[in-house]
């Protein structure tokens, strides 16, 4: 499958690395990154071979342990063979190794050393998007198949491999008359991309504050939904249940009548009972708009104050992380409850609950879906969660 960007990182800068990949996805780019893409029964060599290959853009997240990693060194020297556009997104002040700088020397970096990162992360998005509509521009073959780009050139038509001059003429001899369309065409998209308005840059990785839960957290726990209303252009899926079986089954999808993206997020986090140490998700509520959702949990005793996040208007959610475990409780087998979540969009991460165990599972929102709401399963607790995830037909 042909995509925009292969995003190169090490993996010790995952977290970096996926921001980077939900904005440019909430652009519009596609994204190759790894190990979401990589399929099921395919060896990890043979998906990044064949994903550097379709792309048309690299992104590499530049740091100290990219700097020592062969295999980004591997990745790098692919993407070279193949003439690809590398654009380096630094987040650390380091010198590059020679074996870098051989290939990226004269390359422009994008720093990203001063927080907030988000803002950094408009800046990338611009960069991206600008050589993929200069690709795009005076490309003639299919859009998503560029195996031989000249890296950093703004020329369009026929390219060659990189080691190769560039091409004095667009479109390989093509007449002037194309010339002029093709720079328009650009002049048109560099346009548009400087009168876009920056992503909002609020800084990242910051949990949302305790406070009020207000209008959240106060709905019936089963009150019946009310009766659906037919979404013709919006085609719906579900993620995995993530979680054990406790409680009672909840669905949001009907109180979502409208399937636009949810707008605010009321969490409760309680402590275990039977250890107090372990904190378990008590309680969720979603709401569209005016609309409020039915809260599901919440019952369950030694509650932390609630939190409330509301996004942006512009904001987009491209992940949800599930963090679950086994607790200790006196029962035989012990309750399999929902640890923590994270809901990752374009600009930041909202972080709630225990998430020392790591991500057990996660939602992972491709471009144009939208994150209509929760099903699961909850009683005291949310015993089990999964998304609801819609996309315009």
């Amino acid at each position: 499958m042909a995509v925009d960007a292969f995003i190169s990182y090490s993996s010790k800068d995952k977290i970096t690395a996926d921001m980077a990949c939900a904005a440019l996805e909430s652009a519009g780019v596609r994204c190759w990154i790894a190990p979401r893409d990589i399929r099921a029964g395919t060896e990890y060599a043979e998906g990044i071979i064949a994903a550097i290959d379709s792309c048309r853009v690299m992104v590499l997240i530049f740091s100290s342990n990219a700097n020592a990693s062969p295999q980004i060194h591997r990745e790098i020297e692919r993407a070279v063979s193949k003439g690809l556009t590398i654009i380096p997104f630094r987040i650390e002040d380091i010198a590059p190794t020679k074996a870098m700088e051989y290939y990226l020397g004269a390359i422009h970096w994008l720093d990203a050393l001063t927080p907030p990162l988000a803002k950094h992360l408009g800046h990338l998005v611009e960069q991206v998007k600008a050589n993929l509509q200069v690709d795009a521009a005076g490309s003639a073959k299919p859009v998503g198949v560029f195996e031989q780009i000249i890296p950093n050139s703004a020329a369009a038509g026929d390219r060659s491999v990189a080691s190769s001059p560039p091409a004095r003429s667009v479109f390989g001899g093509a007449s002037q008359l194309a010339l002029v369309a093709a720079v328009a065409i650009l002049g048109t998209a560099v346009f548009f991309l400087w009168r876009s308005p920056p992503l909002p840059t609020p800084v990242p990785d910051h949990p949302p504050q305790p406070g009020p839960v207000a209008s959240h957290m106060t709905g019936p726990e089963r009150a019946p939904p009310p009766p659906p209303v037919p979404a013709p252009t919006m085609a719906i899926t579900k993620s995995g249940p993530f979680g054990g079986n406790g409680g009672a089954a909840f669905d949001d999808t009907d109180w979502n009548e409208n399937r636009v993206q949810i707008s605010a997020l009321g969490v409760i986090v309680n402590l275990n009972t039977g250890d107090t140490t372990q904190r378990i998700i008590g309680g969720l509520q979603t709401q569209w708009g005016e609309k409020i959702g039915p809260a599901h949990g919440g019952k369950g005793p030694l509650a932390q104050p609630a939190t409330v996040i509301k996004f942006d208007k512009d904001e987009r959610i491209g992940r949800v992380d599930v963090y679950s475990r086994s607790y200790h409780y006196p029962s035989d087998p012990p309750p399999l409850w929902i640890a923590g979540l994270e809901i990752w969009t374009d600009t930041r991460v909202y972080s709630f609950g225990d998430k020392t165990a790591g991500p057990t599972n996660q939602c992972v929102l491709a471009y144009g879906e939208v994150l209509l709401g929760f099903f699961g399963r909850s009683g005291s607790y949310i015993d089990q969660i999964g998304c609801i995830i819609g996309k315009a037909k």
